[in-house]
């Protein structure tokens, strides 16, 4: 019997395949407050921000947690936004799901060189790291990736929501 009973548990993990990613689709910035930056000469960014992202989720629900952005210049992190309440993606579906992020700024020698080139719209030298606790079903762990060029991650319609939120 429970030969039987772990014959059909492994088959079930099997047929179930590899999972579905979770692809972004889209995000606007809803409500920016705060300032990141304590004097008019340095960059104002707001510290907290809300933002909608559309995600196409087609597996089963996704819980997100502990996320962390950074954002490099020519190596050098410049900024970091993360997140301090979990959220949930909606199992197969494509969703709207609104993210509240903290911002903060490194006060470094690449802080305005990163302005001046976003303000070029020159991603080229851009690179992103990130982490994040995913919850997919039993299954959860620790997501982690360095390194990434910013224009790698972005598409082009990305890219072009990027440009017109820093407008």
């Amino acid at each position: 019997m429970r030969r039987w009973l772990l014959a059909l548990v492994a088959l079930a993990f099997v047929g179930c395949g590899e999972p579905k990613q979770v692809s972004i689709d889209g995000f606007e910035v809803l409500t920016a407050s705060g300032l990141s930056a304590e004097s008019a000469s340095e960059w104002q960014l707001p510290s907290h921000l809300t933002l909608l992202a559309e995600v196409d989720n087609q597996g089963s629900k996704v819980c997100m947690s502990d996320c962390r952005l950074r954002v490099s210049y020519r190596g050098r992190r410049v900024l970091m936004l993360w997140t301090e309440q979990k959220f949930t993606i909606p199992a197969r579906s494509r969703s709207r799901i609104v993210v509240q992020l903290r911002l903060a700024v490194a006060r470094n020698s690449q802080s305005l060189p990163l302005q001046q080139a976003l303000s070029r719209r020159d991603l080229s030298e851009v690179t992103l790291d990130w982490e994040f606790k995913a919850r997919r079903g039993i299954a959860a762990g620790r997501i982690e990736q360095s390194g990434v060029a910013a224009s790698e991650v972005l598409s082009t319609e990305q890219q072009e929501q990027l440009w017109k939120m820093l407008e």
